[in-house]
């Protein structure tokens, strides 16, 4: 959503149940449909979708592209906001599997995008920048190990450029935080046996982490605090 109250939302259409393609429909504050914008509509399979928008209406959609049976890279568009494409960015090309890529933006529309990518026998988490100009920055590594760290969610503060990345680290769900460097400065554990977190900050980076908790006799939706 912009400052405004106009916002944006991506989904996966399968069209003709073998071919699924992206879009985006814009919405203005009295959820009057605006727009609606082929993100991605090739003969190849685009999915898992994520889309973030800047206050003054830019938005970015990030999604994965199945290049073959073997091959999934990330791609990113950005867009104006009335939905005029400025350019698309190939996140992650550099290996079998990048996948399930989530996109955060800041208030002058620059990104990140986080994404799971497939190392040697194992997933990791990388992140990219890509700045409102369409500059795209280096990988950064924001965890690997010999377990399996999928399904990141990033959400990245106003101005400074830190970020906090929230994923499952193959027992439980970790919080990493990354500053405006690119370098990895914390890493913590919300708790074991928790699953498929998402993650949210405010103007004073205070961030809150909601995940699935699996803890007998039931399962339950719970979150944590935190400060970047």
């Amino acid at each position: 959503m912009d400052a405004k109250g106009d916002f944006v939302v991506s989904y996966t259409r399968d069209t003709n149940n073998n071919n699924p393609d992206i879009f985006a429909k814009l919405y203005n504050t009295s959820s009057q449909l605006l727009n609606v914008v082929t993100v991605a509509g090739t003969s190849l399979d685009e999915d898992l979708s994520s889309v973030a928008m800047s206050p003054d209406g830019r938005f970015d959609v990030a999604y994965q592209v199945q290049v073959s049976n073997t091959y999934v890279e990330v791609m990113a568009s950005r867009y104006t906001a009335s939905g005029g494409l400025l350019e698309q960015a190939t996140i992650a090309n550099n290996a079998p599997l990048s996948e399930s890529p989530k996109v955060a933006m800041d208030n002058q529309g620059n990104a990140v995008i986080a994404y799971q990518k497939w190392v040697g026998n194992n997933w990791d988490v990388e992140a990219r920048r890509l700045s409102g100009t369409g500059l795209l920055g280096g990988e950064i590594n924001v965890q690997s190990t010999t377990a399996n760290e999928t399904s990141p969610s990033v959400a990245l503060e106003g101005n400074a450029g830190a970020f906090v990345v929230a994923y499952d680290s193959g027992i439980g769900v970790n919080v990493s935080e990354v500053n405006s460097s690119n370098v990895v400065i914390d890493t913590y554990s919300a708790g074991q046996s928790r699953f498929a977190p998402a993650i949210s900050i405010n103007a004073q980076n205070e961030f809150l982490v909601t995940y699935t908790a699996d803890i007998a006799p039931d399962m339950f939706i719970a979150g944590r605090r935190g400060l970047l």
